[in-house]
């Protein structure tokens, strides 16, 4: 409590009003949650497009999306190397 009082004191002071952070949406979200439902004479093509993204999502420091993407392209692998 006692630190929000200063903010807001500082805040008066030099006249902040406090603003609510903008943060961009991302253009596209990774919606594959489960590979069972994909013909297997389309996985290639979709290997193909998450390798992309996945290698724009690495040259954009989004590691975490980079490593989500790489796991769903392991995942398919497998299964079209099952089928």
């Amino acid at each position: 409590m006692r630190r929000r009082n200063k903010q807001i004191a500082f805040n008066l002071k030099h006249n902040i009003t406090p603003q609510t952070i903008q943060k961009p949406i991302p253009e596209k979200t990774v919606e594959i949650k489960d590979t069972k439902h994909i013909p297997p004479s389309d996985i290639p093509d979709v290997i193909m497009d998450l390798e992309k993204e996945m290698q724009q999502a690495a040259e954009d420091l989004e590691f975490e999306k980079a490593i989500f993407l790489r796991d769903k392209i392991k995942q398919l692998k497998y299964q079209l190397a099952n089928n």
